[in-house]
């Protein structure tokens, strides 16, 4: 994707960082929310449409990538229905402040029988049944704030 500068030049930013470390965010994550809800099922998507700043080099760190301002980090969280208590998704919001990185995860609870079954399914980029799971948290933190915004309870 280019971008015009001021001095006319065009500059070319892509998301390749967050393909490139898409496995260790993935294991980021299911380490945080494992941590904080018990086991639970990630579905991890790396962010097709933003780019990373101009500033990240090539050879960037994982952790330069991963707190870089212009990075974003969308999942999924699935979990078992009688795992889920509000309080725990500002904890686990927390890991990512304290990470300092810009999140944001939908949390989903699923019975017994669906979590079993879907715990087989790879980690990144698999589907959610919207029948099967119900969205019972969108948690959004970055650097400065936390926001949990609990559904349907």
């Amino acid at each position: 994707m280019g971008h015009r500068q001021e001095d006319g030049s065009i500059v070319f930013r892509d998301n390749y960082l967050a393909v490139r470390f898409r496995h260790e965010m993935a294991a980021f994550i299911s380490d945080a929310a494992n941590a904080v809800f018990g086991e639970t099922i990630i579905f991890y998507r790396v962010s097709a449409i933003s780019t990373l700043s101009p500033d990240l080099p090539a050879n960037a760190t994982f952790e330069e990538y991963s707190t870089d301002a212009e990075s974003r980090i969308f999942a999924d969280i699935v979990l078992r229905e009688e795992q889920f208590e509000g309080i725990l998704a500002e904890e686990f919001a927390l890991k990512f402040q304290n990470a300092g990185i810009i999140s944001i995860f939908n949390i989903y609870v699923v019975s017994d029988d669906v979590f079993r079954t879907s715990a087989d399914i790879s980690l990144i980029n698999p589907p959610i049944d919207p029948i099967e799971a119900r969205q019972v948290a969108r948690v959004n933190s970055n650097p400065t704030e936390i926001r949990v915004d609990l559904r349907g309870e």
